[in-house]
């Protein structure tokens, strides 16, 4: 067996040497020594592909919630008696027509209130004994500054029960939470590409001691490190492909399936999770990536491990 592996390696160099080592090629077609190789690589591309969507899906969500909710104001009419409530809702419309900034201002029908408690309190249990305080839904011109203090006040006078909610607070917590997700998925991708780096040196350096005799052989007939490394550059290089495009489909796979079921579960509860074509195109360029990631770390390792070499 060790006979036949040599007369197989000496015909690579015999090749290589004849041609003047324009068609030098001294790894088998299939190397078997890192065959797994493309399957890791395919893990870790499926959860770096999976954490940049999670971070790229909840930043547009965020921002595009903090967005809308920076241009509405609520205001909320809380007195048991449902004759008071519609007096006092009539007095707020009033107030809030006069406000400059104010492009809308709308009383939400109870009909529309009871479906926003109804997913909190299940289906039928929104009673007329339930006092549910009225709502006005407030839309304000993008850029306008309206004094939120200024303005709650005036309302309080004409509708002593009435309380304006800015949403600031809400927003607040939700941009806190949002970043800290995304510090925590880019944290994740930076762990899994050095995990990736530390296993494509590894299994280059398994390849490399494979064929360390083939290697020594190609020094000694005045073969340059660039030449050698070229070899193990393009053997990791497709490594890194195949496993960035198995890792791309199944990654796109369970990432549609996430945004179809959070789109149904979400009801207008949650924030709609997406992402622009945009940045589906960039995820799509993982492969690549891996594929670059690669055959830089394999030609480095090659060469440092060839300076070494007496």
């Amino acid at each position: 067996m060790a006979a036949e592996d040599k007369k197989t390696r000496t015909s690579f160099l015999e090749v290589s040497f004849l041609g003047r080592l324009k068609t030098f090629y001294f790894l088998p077609p299939k190397e078997k020594s890192n065959r797994f190789l493309p399957l890791i690589i395919a893990v870790m591309a499926y959860l770096t592909l999976l954490g940049s969507a999670t971070g790229l899906a909840i930043f547009n969500a965020t921002n595009a919630w903090s967005t809308n909710l920076s241009q509405v104001l609520t205001v909320q009419i809380v007195h048991p008696e449902a004759r008071e409530r519609e007096r006092q809702t009539r007095a707020v419309m009033e107030v809030l027509e006069d406000t400059a900034g104010v492009i809308e201002a709308r009383a939400i029908p109870e009909n529309e209130l009871e479906a926003l408690l109804e997913p909190w309190l299940g289906v039928g249990n929104v009673t007329d004994d339930l006092p549910v305080p009225a709502m006005v839904s407030v839309t304000i011109r993008q850029g306008s500054q309206i004094d939120t203090a200024a303005l709650n006040a005036r309302l309080r006078v004409r509708a002593p029960d009435a309380s304006l909610d800015d949403h600031q607070q809400w927003i607040g917590r939700l941009t806190s939470l949002s970043n800290m997700v995304q510090v925590a998925v880019f944290v994740s991708i930076a762990l899994i590409v050095l995990t990736t780096v530390a296993m494509v040196v590894f299994a280059t350096k398994s390849a490399l001691a494979a064929h360390r005799e083939t290697v020594e052989i190609m020094h000694l007939i005045g073969a340059k490190d660039s030449l050698i490394a070229s070899e193990f550059r393009k053997l990791f290089m497709l490594h890194g492909f195949k496993g960035g495009l198995i890792g791309l489909i199944a990654a796109m796979l369970t990432i549609t399936l996430i945004l179809y079921l959070a789109a149904r579960i979400g009801g207008g509860l949650l924030p709609r999770l997406y992402l622009t074509a945009g940045q589906m195109t960039l995820l799509g360029l993982v492969p690549f990536l891996t594929s670059l990631l690669s055959m830089w770390t394999a030609d480095m390792t090659v060469r440092h491990a060839l300076g070494k070499m007496v």
